[in-house]
This record gives C-alpha cells, sequence and structure tokens, in this order.
C-alpha cells in the first residue's frame, strides 16, 4: 500500500499544490480510508452504520441484492425499469477534476450515473450498459 508521504510526493511531482484546501482534503481521506479499511472486517465495522458506506454482504446477498434491481426476487423489486434507465445515463462524463487536482493524469476517469458507477476503460463492468460499483477493496457488484 502506498504510504501518505508516497502519495503526496507523487502528486506534488504532478503539479499539485498539495498545501491546496481540496489537496489537504484528498490527502485527509486518504488517511481515514486506510484506518477505515483496517477496521471494515472486524465486529465494530460490521455493526457500524456508515450512510453510503460499508455496505457488508456475502457473495449470495449481493448478487440478489443487484439481481432485484433487475426484476423481482421473492416478491421484491428495488428499482423499477424507468429507473434503472435513468440510472445508466452518464452524469460525470467530461467533467474534469477540480483545481488543483486537475493537472492530475485521468486515463481512466471514474463515470456515474444516479448513484451507480458505470462502465468505463479501467472497469469494463459487464459492459457498456452495466452499472454497480467497484466497492473497496475491488469488490464488484453490478448488474
Amino acid at each position: 500500500m502506498v504510504s501518505l508521504d508516497q502519495l503526496s510526493e507523487l502528486m506534488r511531482s504532478a503539479g499539485v499544490d498539495v498545501e491546496h484546501p481540496i489537496a489537504r482534503t484528498q490527502l485527509s481521506n486518504f488517511t481515514s480510508l486506510a484506518q477505515g479499511l483496517a477496521i471494515i472486517n472486524e465486529r465494530a465495522g460490521h455493526a457500524a452504520e456508515v450512510p453510503a458506506a460499508n455496505g457488508i454482504g456475502n457473495a449470495r446477498s449481493i448478487a440478489r441484492l443487484y439481481a432485484a434491481h433487475l426484476g423481482e426476487v421473492d416478491g421484491f423489486r428495488v428499482l423499477r425499469p424507468e429507473t434503472i434507465e435513468a440510472a445508466r445515463i452518464p452524469l460525470t462524463d467530461n467533467l474534469s477534476a477540480p483545481p488543483p487536482l486537475d493537472v492530475l493524469p485521468a486515463d481512466y476517469p471514474l463515470r456515474f450515473g444516479l448513484g451507480y458507477e458505470l462502465s468505463r476503460a479501467g472497469n469494463v463492468m459487464l459492459g457498456e450498459t452495466s452499472f454497480g460499483h467497484a466497492g473497496a477493496g475491488g469488490r464488484l457488484a453490478l448488474c
């Protein structure tokens, strides 16, 4: 894993002013993420309720959740078909990072629709119309 000092130096060498508030926030998030990932597989990490994070499940339950996005599973469906189509519309294409992070290379920029990560060159998922999220540590959940 890359250290905070290594990341700071990498950003600095790419021309980022690491003292800029946005850069400092990114570096702070890096530290927080590393600390958060350290407890994610502990009981306290599983018991925590963190909005927009720590969606924890086994492969079967995550597969059932995403299957329920596309159709009924045991009488339950997460999204209507028209909502799925709206979720697949790219909303972040052609957006650049805010200064001073805009000087960093973005060969495979993230793509998002309505709350879901979309297929991109660096992560093709199941094809152009798939959506989901790569998750922390590379655990995929997608439709």
